[in-house]
């Protein structure tokens, strides 16, 4: 993972969010630990998904978090959380993908190609999400 976040404090917890700004058909990492009851509290809620997930102390998940609204259940009052995240930032790939320029610099030295990258956009979600793969096919 090209990025991550370390939060820190007494009670991580977060709201209901998607990380948009994350890669749409990337895979984000998150490890949870401290000292609160993983049976009560700090669950991760996946919306579309209608699930609900108990980590353990200690805990990783993968998700693709940039498309799945997320949140965690509050602990106890007396309780500490914190997690580590791992996630690959888009703009590191349409970086990459321009060959180690800017959107705005690429455009600018490829305008007869902007309307054709533009328009490839759902092929490139049909790229990504293939990357993915189903329970049977692993």
């Amino acid at each position: 993972f090209p990025a991550s976040t370390v939060n820190v404090g007494d009670r991580v917890v977060c709201d209901s969010h998607r990380d948009a700004s994350n890669e749409a058909a990337g895979i984000c990492l998150d490890y949870v630990d401290g000292p609160y009851d993983p049976s009560t509290g700090g669950h991760l809620v996946f919306h579309e998904a209608r699930r609900i997930v108990k980590l353990r102390k200690g805990g990783i998940i993968l998700f693709p978090s940039a498309i799945i609204t997320h949140e965690n259940i509050d602990i106890g009052a007396d309780e500490a959380r914190f997690s580590i995240t791992g996630y690959f930032p888009g703009g590191i790939r349409r970086y990459l993908e321009a060959g180690g320029r800017t959107i705005a610099e690429w455009k600018a030295d490829k305008p007869d190609q902007v309307d054709a990258h533009e328009s490839g956009g759902s092929s490139r979600w049909e790229v990504g999400c293939a990357r993915f793969k189903t329970a049977s096919a692993l």
